[in-house]
């Protein structure tokens, strides 16, 4: 009798040693979907539930080499990007991912739950340029108002319209990049 094999993910996040968030959470919620995690580590975080102490963020050139290794060497079917530096590290990590058959989720972290600033926010112009090679992003309402041009959620006057628009951005962002 055959085997039948688990589709493989790869989660390209954090390192948070509560296991709250990053890998740790994205392997779990792998596991609790029958998916064979792996896993690339970003940065490393020294944090608990109440206190952000560090960040130490590992090399473009690091990440592109095992992002390749581990393609070359497992049939990896989607791919969730967590925490990220800037738009160049998102850039860096999307250019050696291959561009048939591979589902890509970009989960954008723009501060931690201790609200520690973390992406550094591009222009929404260099973002939308890489949105194309993404197939979905899963933004909270403060991310979804950065990525919608929007200063903060207090400029926000009618939240349900402002996310019923970014829902429809993002749903074109999708249909676009499945079409």
């Amino acid at each position: 009798m055959e085997k039948v094999q688990r589709p493989i993910g790869l989660s390209i996040a954090g390192f948070d040693p509560c296991g709250g968030a990053g890998i740790l959470a994205d392997i779990k919620t792998f596991e609790c979907l029958e998916v064979y995690g792996l896993a690339i580590t970003t940065a490393l975080t020294l944090q608990s539930e109440t206190f952000f102490e560090k960040l130490q963020w590992r090399t473009n050139e690091e990440l592109q080499y095992e992002i390749e290794f581990l393609f070359h060497h497992y049939p990896i079917k989607a791919v969730k990007i967590g925490i990220i530096k800037d738009n160049i590290m998102l850039q860096s990590i999307l250019s050696v991912i291959p561009k048939k058959d591979i589902f890509i989720v970009w989960d954008p972290v723009i501060s931690s739950s201790t609200s520690k600033s973390i992406f550094e926010t591009p222009s929404l112009s260099q973002i939308k340029n890489l949105l194309k090679d993404i197939d979905i992003i899963t933004p909270n309402a403060k991310e979804a108002c950065v990525l919608s041009d929007k200063i903060n959620i207090k400029e926000v006057q009618e939240p349900e319209t402002e996310a019923s628009l970014v829902a429809q951005n993002i749903a074109a962002q999708i249909a676009h990049r499945l079409l």
